[in-house]
Order: C-alpha cells, then structure tokens, then sequence
C-alpha cells in the first residue's frame, strides 16, 4: 500500500512541476517563471530565462514521473531518479524563488531527507 501511495504521489508531484512551470502564466498567477532573481541580476533576457525554467521543469516532471512509476513497478533505480529530480527542483525554486514555492521546497527536502539521511526504504520492501 505504501508502495503504491508513494509512487502515486511522485507521479502527481512530477505533474504539478510541468503544470506550474511549463504552462503560460495567467495575470493571476503568483509568479512569473520568466523572471529570475539571479540569471535577471545576470543580464540574460526573458526568453532565455523561460527557456531555462521550462528545461528544469521538465526535467523534474520526468524525473518524478519516472521515479513514481519505477516503484511502483519495484524498478531498483527509482530512488536515484527521485533524488536527481528533487535536486533539480530545488535548484528551480532557488532560482526563481518565490514564497508560495516554500511548500514545494519542503517537499523537496522532505523526499531527499527521506531517501538519504533516513536511509529509506529500509531493506524490507514496501508492500
């Protein structure tokens, strides 16, 4: 059951990434993924740095999606995919930090703590 409910939510954690970033920004939205604190102070232009935040995005969404669908399909390597995409989407939030990214960022350190430092999953498979 965990199994499944884990690599559920990497899956749908993979397709919030493409559905916040990848998406064309409404005049309602938050945050623009056009705009940079960093690679603005850098002098690279809009396209370039919506090209850069739709590159990462996508590179977390199949990231997760892959990680998601590895455990639930008892893959060996679905850990490494779900710590390479929550770095990646780390690196995106700080880039192009924002406070309502903070929930995202914590599920990011949530699932490299979990992984990493908790040592999970233990040698007992998930069932």
């Amino acid at each position: 059951m965990w199994r499944v409910l884990l690599g559920l939510f990497l899956v749908a954690h993979g397709l919030v990434h493409a559905a916040i970033w990848a998406t064309p920004r409404s005049a309602d939205a938050p945050f623009d993924a056009a705009r940079s604190w960093l690679l603005d102070g850098l002098g690279t232009g809009e396209p370039t740095v919506r090209t850069i935040s739709v590159v990462l995005a996508l590179m977390a969404t199949v990231g997760f999606v892959a990680a998601g669908l590895g455990l639930l399909f008892h893959a060996g390597w679905w850990a490494v995919a779900a710590v390479g995409s929550a770095a990646g989407s780390f690196l995106l939030v700080a880039l192009f930090f924002n406070p309502w990214l903070i929930v995202g960022l914590g599920l990011e350190v949530a699932i490299v703590a979990g992984l990493l430092v908790a040592g999970w999953p233990s040698r007992t498979p998930l069932s």
